[in-house]
């Protein structure tokens, strides 16, 4: 919903229109997507299969996902990095934490703010301890 409220210039009085225009289109459809995939994946589950009940959903939201990540060089205010592959830095979140897992932390509670006046710059995995 906030991704899509960055796609309007909020300078534009028309386009603060379509602001509000788009959620309340949002609105609408969330509701009725959530009573159609209530009535339609409980009706799944009772009457056909449990597999296909979950499969439903979660066919739905890789294609969801899949249009999402197509659109990307359409979207209009987008934040330009040199990266390309946004499951590069999820990626290296994942991994700084697991090796920062076990580490203790050398400072703790309200000592914190004091260290990192006094530590020299810390990379981004120090702050996954």
């Amino acid at each position: 919903m906030a991704f899509g409220a960055d796609q309007f210039d909020g300078k534009n009085s028309e386009e603060s229109k379509s602001k509000s225009s788009f959620f309340n289109w949002w609105y609408f459809s969330l509701s009725i997507a959530i009573m159609l995939s209530l009535v339609v994946v409980v009706y799944i589950q009772d009457n056909i299969n449990w597999i296909l009940g979950f499969g439903v959903p979660c066919a739905v939201m890789v294609a969801s996902l899949v249009i999402f990540l197509v659109g990307t060089k359409t979207y209009r205010f987008n934040v330009k990095r040199n990266e390309k592959n946004p499951f590069g830095r999820i990626s290296r979140v994942f991994v700084a934490a697991a090796k920062n897992w076990k580490t203790s932390s050398l400072v703790m509670g309200s000592e914190d703010h004091e260290a990192r006046a006094i530590l020299p710059q810390q990379n981004n995995s120090q702050q996954f301890k």
